[in-house]
Order: structure tokens, then C-alpha cells, then sequence
């Protein structure tokens, strides 16, 4: 957006920025983007955070091939390909699909093994994504930033498979916490899919519950807190 802006639109831009203590960034590619167009104003991550839940899958080691997708449900979120994915995989693995509708209909949704189970109140989501194995989000949408649905995911102990859109892949680590693939592609789900073993899903659910530990809001604000009060200070 920012490099798209030209005129007035872009002076304005600049002059917020140029005259600004402190600028927070929801990903590491912006921060150092706007650290190096505007080095002499402090640019720091605050990653999109979520608080803490005690809601854990009761066995980390236990993989059951129970997948789950949590946002809208839109042809840009790549429903398409989910959907091809499973039908190219036996009834063994599952998916449910949680989320408003937008371009499909509960039937259009409705599958061997996949099936549309309406939308979770946002208290409830870490409570029911506890019952799955698997986060999958094959999102080609150009907006993406850091969704919060894989900050709630990695709370519960869930690895994600995702695609390598907007900050994403800040948050996954590929064969590690989960599976980054190209967008568009059933091929790559699938295969993705595929890769996940009861041999080393005790590993990868493991590291998903670790990897909340950068997006714990007790931490997060404490951090941010701390350069807003560091900016106070400097300039009295």
C-alpha cells in the first residue's frame, strides 16, 4: 500500500513517519522495511498476539489425521484446493471446516471426509481446536500479515500447514512447527498432508507449543511496553 501511494497521499505518509518516536510492525519484513526507509525513527516488531490459553490437547503425541481449517470460508482462503486435497485422500484423515461462509454454501462443503461445522465464538475457538491434529490454512490472499488463527493453533500444541503468503512464513518453520507450501497447489497439500506421521508428530506439536511463546501477549506487551517507555524517557 505504502509503495503504491504517490502525491499528497505519499507526502502524508512520510510526514507521519518522519515525525513519529516509535513505529510497530506487525511482521519482521516491515520493521526492517521502514527501519531502512526511516532510520532515524525507531521501527520495533509487535507481532499480532493472543492471550495465553490452558487449553492443551490432552496427548501431544497422538496423531489421529483430524485437520481442521478456522477462518472465513473464501475462495481467496483456498477452499478449492483444501477440498481437492481430501478427495484425494482416504477417509483416514478428516477435515472440518469452521467459519463464516462467503463464497460456498454449507452443501458445496460437505464431502467423504470433510464436512462444514459453522462458526465458533471467538472465547471458544482454543477449546475446540484441541479436538484436531492439524491446522491447515492454503490462503492465497496478498493481504496476509500474521493470521491469528496459528498464534491459537500453536497455543493448543497444533502444527500448521500453511502457505508462504504474507508473514506467514515468519511463523511457520518449515518440517518443524509445521509445513509451508506453495499457494494453489492440492498437489503441494496433499503432500504436505502426507508428511505428517505419528512418528514425528509428538516432535512437531512439541515445537507448535513452543513457538506460542512468541506471541504470548504476557510477553509481547511487556516488550513493546518497554520501548514505549524507553521512547518517553529519551525525549523529555
Amino acid at each position: 500500500y505504502y509503495e503504491k501511494q504517490s502525491g499528497l497521499k505519499k507526502y502524508l505518509l512520510n510526514y507521519i513517519f518522519k515525525n513519529s518516536n516509535l513505529l510497530l510492525w506487525e511482521t519482521k519484513y516491515l520493521t526492517q522495511y521502514f527501519s531502512n526507509t526511516f532510520p532515524k525513527v525507531k521501527s520495533c516488531w509487535f507481532t499480532n498476539t493472543r492471550t495465553k490459553k490452558s487449553y492443551v490437547r490432552n496427548n501431544l503425541n497422538e496423531y489421529n489425521k483430524r485437520f481442521v481449517f478456522v477462518s472465513s470460508v473464501s475462495k481467496v482462503k483456498g477452499i478449492d484446493y483444501l477440498l481437492e486435497a481430501f478427495k484425494k485422500l482416504d477417509s483416514s484423515y478428516t477435515l472440518d471446516i469452521y467459519g463464516p461462509l462467503v463464497d460456498y454454501s454449507a452443501e458445496e462443503l460437505l464431502g467423504n471426509n470433510f464436512q462444514y461445522k459453522g462458526v465458533i465464538p471467538a472465547e471458544h475457538v482454543n477449546r475446540v481446536l484441541v479436538d484436531y491434529d492439524v491446522l491447515v490454512l492454503p490462503t492465497f490472499w496478498t493481504c496476509e500479515g500474521y493470521p491469528g488463527i496459528i498464534p491459537k493453533a500453536f497455543n493448543s500444541g497444533l502444527p500448521v500447514i500453511a502457505t508462504k503468503m504474507g508473514g506467514i512464513p515468519e511463523m511457520i518453520q518449515d518440517n518443524s512447527n509445521g509445513f509451508l507450501i506453495e499457494s494453489k497447489s492440492e498437489i503441494a497439500l496433499k503432500e504436505a498432508i502426507l508428511k505428517i506421521s505419528k512418528d514425528n508428530y509428538p516432535s512437531m506439536s512439541g515445537l507448535a507449543l513452543k513457538s506460542f511463546e512468541n506471541y504470548d501477549s504476557n510477553v509481547v506487551n511487556k516488550r513493546i511496553l518497554a520501548h514505549i517507555c524507553d521512547e518517553l524517557v529519551s525525549n523529555k
